[in-house]
């Protein structure tokens, strides 16, 4: 591997590795340019939604599915989709709301 390869490849985990915050701001930025209501509704309602499914996450305590032969066993528990659907579907109605 080259250097420039491992420096890009670090610069884009560190980038990832923050995506809640990048996230947040977008958000943020987003409702404060539009100014509209309906989109704050949409923001305030997506954070509760994502709020309200880490709570019940950690209620229901159950053990991931199998792994796969060959790759590591994960220790958390639940399935990790549950935050990327929420920012999933707030990013594409917040496109749909503009």
């Amino acid at each position: 591997m080259s250097a420039s390869y491992t420096v890009l490849r670090d610069l884009c985990f560190a980038f990832l590795d923050r995506t809640n915050i990048t996230v947040i701001t977008l958000t943020a930025s987003f409702v404060l340019y539009t100014r509209s209501a309906g989109v704050a509704y949409f923001a305030g309602g997506a954070t509760l939604c994502s709020l309200s499914v880490k709570a019940i996450k950690k209620l229901i305590r159950q053990p991931r599915p199998a792994h796969l032969p060959g790759r590591k066993a994960k220790i958390s528990y639940g399935c990790g989709s549950c935050a990327r659907h929420c920012k999933v579907t707030e990013r594409t109605d917040l496109k749909s709301a503009s």
